[in-house]
């Protein structure tokens, strides 16, 4: 009779936290929704830091007392500005990277039920 258990729980095994590194990323890349989500992404953040430069420039020489009125600093506004420039294309990139992850997920789980049928549970990993 075969056991039910965690995999987590097995001699050799690994938590999947350590497991998670460039093969998922590149098994994310292989999604072309979320590949072309993150370069949308990164183009926006590309152009929202040369548009904050042109704007800090500008407000240095109209307004050079801006940041102790306000008491922010540079960094402050450039990550502002930078995420509201950006919300939608980052909204577009979380969900894409959600929908990866699910079917990522779903397959993963398939082929894990497939193949404890197949082979009647977990005996056969051969160091066990």
């Amino acid at each position: 009779m075969p056991q039910d258990r965690p995999a987590d729980t097995k001699l050799f095994a690994l938590s999947p936290d350590y497991i998670d590194g460039a093969s998922r990323i590149e098994v994310l890349n292989s999604n072309e929704e979320y590949k072309s989500a993150k370069q949308i992404h990164t183009l926006c953040q590309i152009y929202a830091a040369a548009y904050n430069e042109t704007m800090l420039l500008r407000l240095s020489k109209e307004k050079p007392e801006f940041f102790e009125e306000n008491n922010i600093n540079k960094t402050e506004l450039v990550v502002h500005l930078t995420n509201n420039m950006c919300l939608r294309e980052t909204k577009y990139q979380s969900l894409a990277y959600r929908n990866a992850m699910i079917g990522i997920k779903e397959k993963e789980h398939l082929n894990e039920q497939i193949r404890r049928l197949s082979n009647g549970g977990d005996r056969f990993h051969p160091y066990l």
